[in-house]
């Protein structure tokens, strides 16, 4: 064998470290988008954080929305001027003996 066939133990070296870095490198960016784009990763779980963040400010939302209904409806079971008031704006009824009067608005 002559010396152009053997390969220099340097060039052996440096394949080697070459190799090395590349195996290190395409690991490394294996695990980072495995960390970021899985289904246990980072996108997901901000993802997930930001569903529970809407998710807790509805509920406050309807939790405030149903007590108000809660006392509308103790208005209404106890309350007779709050039941004469619904009775009358939303119904028109009136009192024996009351005039009612219309008032109506020309929007020009």
């Amino acid at each position: 064998m002559s010396d152009s066939e053997q390969p220099n133990p340097n060039e052996q070296k440096s394949r080697l470290k070459r190799r090395r870095i590349l195996s290190i490198s395409i690991i490394s960016v294996a695990l980072f988008a495995f960390l970021l784009f899985s289904k246990y990763g980072l996108v997901t779980r901000f993802s997930l954080e930001r569903k529970k963040s809407a998710y807790y400010t509805e509920i406050s939302e309807l939790s405030s929305y149903q007590d108000t209904l809660r006392n509308d409806i103790k208005k209404l079971q106890y309350d007779t001027l709050e039941i004469e008031r619904i009775a009358r704006e939303q119904y028109g009824m009136v009192k024996p003996g009351e005039k009612v009067f219309i008032i109506k608005n020309d929007d020009k």
